[in-house]
């Protein structure tokens, strides 16, 4: 089979994986915004304060900022010096984007392994909230998950910047 096609079918796959993950982190902002809601609610008619209320909207607001990360970078949604690309001109400007893409994709894999090791940690000694008594197990390998599908998310921009697949692009995405 033919190398680019491998590569060109594991970007689809990438951006696949990243739309679903923006959607999921639009839900979570919509659902974090009605529990606080009700949370004020409650608070505020009835005098009783919600306690998972606040846990679970402060993990759920951190896991749609995590989430939708890869579509930032999908999507050249973060922010970008494009005042350093006019200055250093085409060739080096596309090699710096190359070399801090893959730094980018170094430290993601590092973050990826150590929130991988976090979350075993926690399920391993049973590691519980507080508040709730969830396993933090739960919301560390969602988190861990997070920092993957952005790390593939980069893999993905590495190849498509040495490998020139600009072309592809999946149905729903602009960039």
């Amino acid at each position: 089979m033919n190398v680019r096609k491998v590569i060109g079918r594991a970007i689809r796959f990438a951006d696949c994986l990243t739309l679903a993950m923006a959607w999921i982190a639009g839900g979570l902002v919509i659902l974090v915004t009605i529990l606080i809601l009700i949370e004020v609610v409650s608070r505020s008619l009835l005098n009783i304060s919600m306690a998972f209320a606040w846990e679970f909207s402060s993990f759920g607001a951190g896991l749609a900022m995590l989430l939708g990360t890869p579509y930032a970078f999908l999507t050249s949604g973060h922010i970008r010096l494009t005042l350093v690309d006019e200055m250093l001109g085409q060739p080096w400007a596309s090699r710096l984007a190359i070399l801090t893409t893959l730094f980018g994709l170094i430290v993601l894999v590092g973050i990826t392994v150590a929130t991988g090791q976090l979350a075993y940690y926690s399920y391993s000694r049973g590691v519980t909230s507080f508040a709730t008594d969830l396993p933090l197990a739960l919301p560390q390998a969602v988190i861990c998950f997070g920092f993957l599908a952005a790390s593939i998310q980069l893999a993905a921009a590495l190849a498509r910047l040495t490998m020139d697949f600009d072309n592809l692009n999946v149905k729903g995405m602009d960039g």
